[in-house]
């Protein structure tokens, strides 16, 4: 494929414009600067969201609650985590990948909650809470989450990636990326493609980078 299209679109979109590059002989592929993070071990699709918002009703809240808390069981006996540690995780995925720009971080996750217990209201009564905050969580929700798969990998981290996220693929962060990506290793194991951009809780500022256990750098070529 030429790097004039689809994925230099992808990469540039997701804030990797200044994503570090070296010279390959085939225009066909590019080389990127990274690291891997993670190997993706389950892949979970979130099949209980309609089209659109407006046909967001009592039942889609129940259905969503049920299939949140089986996700949340999943994640708790996969990492043997604790209550609190599971409330957290989520809360942090879930305002990473969904949350509203114009609130801090952790006002997002604050937002999850109360969007959570929103749905339960509706659930049980049919009302809506009509407030701002939590009809752009809904919206951002809904939109968003049919586009991709959520994700667990052998290493502990939790994610959103994209919709043809599978297990055995692999997390990446890219030198001069904001965010990390998912890539699939072709047969011939030196070469990958890009599946997307991805969410990953507890990572998503750099940390990375700093991490005591950070894999070698290494220079992936996608193809």
């Amino acid at each position: 494929m030429s790097f004039d299209g689809p994925l230099i679109y992808e990469l540039i979109s997701a804030g990797g414009n200044g994503i570090t590059l070296r010279d390959s002989s085939d225009y066909r592929q590019l080389c990127i600067r990274g690291f891997e993070i993670g190997r993706v071990q389950a892949a979970i699709e979130c099949n209980v969201v309609p089209e659109a918002p407006s046909k967001w009703d009592s039942n889609t809240s129940a259905l969503f609650l049920s299939w949140e808390s089986q996700f949340s069981k999943m994640i708790k006996e996969t990492f043997n985590l604790d209550e609190n540690d599971l409330v957290h995780r989520i809360s942090s995925l879930m305002a990473a990948a969904f949350g509203a720009l114009y609130l801090s971080y952790e006002n997002q996750m604050d937002l999850y909650q109360r969007w959570k217990q929103a749905l339960l209201r509706n659930a049980q009564t049919g009302e809506w809470d009509p407030t701002k905050e939590i009809s752009d969580f809904n919206v951002n929700f809904v939109y968003r989450v049919k586009r991709g798969y959520f994700f667990l990998t052998h290493e502990g981290l939790i994610g959103f990636g994209a919709k043809d996220t599978r297990p055995g693929d692999r997390v990446y962060i890219f030198y001069g990326g904001k965010i990390p990506y998912v890539l699939r290793y072709n047969d011939d194991n030196d070469t990958a493609q890009l599946i997307g951009s991805a969410v990953v809780e507890g990572i998503m500022f750099g940390e990375a980078l700093n991490a005591s256990d950070k894999r070698p750098d290494e220079w992936i070529t996608l193809t």
